[in-house]
């Protein structure tokens, strides 16, 4: 409650507590974008993970156009992170290079969306974290 109101010594007190609820409500949604970007790495991940149409690799079958880059070495699916650049930001990603050639596609590769695709896949599940309660 931003006001509290008590009596003393028969005269009313007026207490603001505004710093104090902006401070939690603050912490409250940082933790709350924290697991929003923790959801969308994780779904990133699992796509990445799952099975693929295109042709046999040396380790797993490759993905095909438009599907999630298959993991043939892991090296992707390892560097997905998440991280907090600044006050209620959060982005979702990896530091490979080749993270984005497969997202966007090259002129000789079609796209291999995993990031974009993950964000709007885990839009429900986010949108919960924000509704429920603390």
């Amino acid at each position: 409650m931003a006001l509290s109101l008590r009596a003393q010594n028969n005269t009313p007190v007026i207490k603001w507590h505004g710093p104090a609820v902006t401070a939690a409500v603050a912490a409250d949604v940082e933790r709350r974008l924290d697991a929003a970007a923790e959801v969308v790495k994780n779904t990133a991940t699992d796509a990445m993970r799952g099975p693929k149409t295109g042709a046999p690799g040396p380790i797993t079958r490759r993905s095909a156009p438009g599907e999630a880059p298959a993991g043939q070495a892991g090296d992707l699916i390892g560097s997905v992170a998440q991280g907090a650049p600044a006050a209620l930001k959060r982005i979702v990603g990896t530091s490979l290079p080749y993270g984005k050639f497969l997202e966007l596609g090259t002129k000789d590769i079609a796209p291999r969306p995993w990031l974009e695709v993950s964000l709007w896949a885990s839009i429900n599940k986010i949108k919960a974290l924000f509704r429920g309660s603390r």
